[in-house]
């Protein structure tokens, strides 16, 4: 698969930032905080980290925009789960740092 223009870092920043804004929602919709934390935040980040990656391979992996070779959204998704991981990693090291847990 040919290099992706967005870089992976960036991904995993974008998903950090959008995960303060699905916390915002959830909040002005009175989930329970439990919830949001076990539950929609995991899973959000995942969703998304999925989405912008494969969004990425479809714009970019390819010879021209939306034309990405067979097996690369796929790959994608794959390599955007695993993001997904590094970027809750990383959101809970900063939030555990900031003494916020």
């Amino acid at each position: 698969m040919r290099d992706l223009v967005v870089d992976p870092i960036a991904i995993i920043g974008l998903v950090i930032v959008l995960t303060e804004l699905v916390k915002e929602a959830a909040a002005r919709l009175r989930l329970r905080p439990e919830t949001v934390k076990q539950v929609v935040i995991p899973l959000a980040v995942l969703l998304m980290s999925a989405a912008l990656n494969a969004l990425n391979a479809y714009l970019f992996a390819g010879p021209a925009p939306g034309q990405p070779p067979k097996g690369a959204v796929r790959d994608a998704v794959v390599q955007g789960l695993q993001l997904g991981a590094m970027a809750s990693g990383i959101y809970g090291l900063g939030k555990a740092a900031l003494g916020r847990s």
